[in-house]
This record gives structure tokens, C-alpha cells and sequence, in this order.
């Protein structure tokens, strides 16, 4: 797991390089592609499951 420094220099690095903006937008387009419409307030229930080989 990494320590909270790691991580606020991970966010910190994209967002000084102005380039945050177009990552969430590429992203967003990825999830309308796949029929996904992320909106505020949303809870993804991302709990691993069992799936046959």
C-alpha cells in the first residue's frame, strides 16, 4: 500500500501538468462506449468475485 506522499505526488504530477482534464475525459468516454453514464453520487460495488477459468 502506498503512503499518503506517494499517492498526493501521483494526483499532484498530472494536475500541474494541466493534463487531468483530458485523462477524466478520455476515461468518461471509455465508460459512455461501454453504455456506462457515471454520474455524481454513484456507488460501484467492486467486490471481487469467483469466475470460472
Amino acid at each position: 500500500m502506498p503512503d499518503a506522499k506517494t499517492v498526493w505526488l501521483y494526483r499532484e504530477q498530472p494536475k500541474q501538468a494541466g493534463g487531468v482534464e483530458g485523462m477524466f475525459r478520455c476515461f468518461d468516454e471509455v465508460l459512455a462506449a461501454k453504455g456506462f453514464l457515471a454520474m455524481d453520487g454513484q456507488i460501484i460495488d467492486a467486490t471481487p468475485i469467483a469466475e470460472p477459468r
